[in-house]
């Protein structure tokens, strides 16, 4: 818990129901409390309001239970679907993993670079 909070009775049912849904899985993704500042909470928020409107925001419990859920129903689409999202995803990784990116037949005005391999715009005539 962060510093500074309690857990009141109402929430204790809930958070044992979920302890006991989940003793055999181990986390996949940790979630910062909102205090902190991280940008895959604020991430997460947004994927979990749009995915129910009602969604609280001070309740990590609740997040957990919609990107489980969010997870379960990307698992369960069909393969095809699923390598074009997640080719989509690839292309906005991070700086320290050098591959992704521009990709595909159709990429005029860019040329792959030998050094790193990232695609760089040049001028075409």
């Amino acid at each position: 818990m962060s510093k500074g909070t309690d857990i009141s009775y109402e929430q204790l049912p809930h958070m044992i129901e979920y302890f006991q849904k989940h003793r055999f899985n181990k986390p996949v993704i940790s979630v910062l409390p909102r205090d902190r500042g991280d940008s895959r909470r604020d991430t997460m928020d947004s994927i979990a309001f749009q995915w129910d409107k009602n969604y609280n925001k001070n309740d990590t419990f609740e997040l957990s239970s919609i990107m489980s859920k969010f997870m379960d129903a990307f698992a369960s689409m069909p393969d095809e679907r699923r390598r074009y999202l997640v080719s989509e995803i690839k292309k906005y990784r991070d700086l320290d993993n050098p591959t992704g990116g521009i990709t595909g037949k159709n990429r005029y005005k860019f040329n792959k670079s030998k050094i790193d391999g990232r695609f760089y715009q040049s001028r075409r005539r």
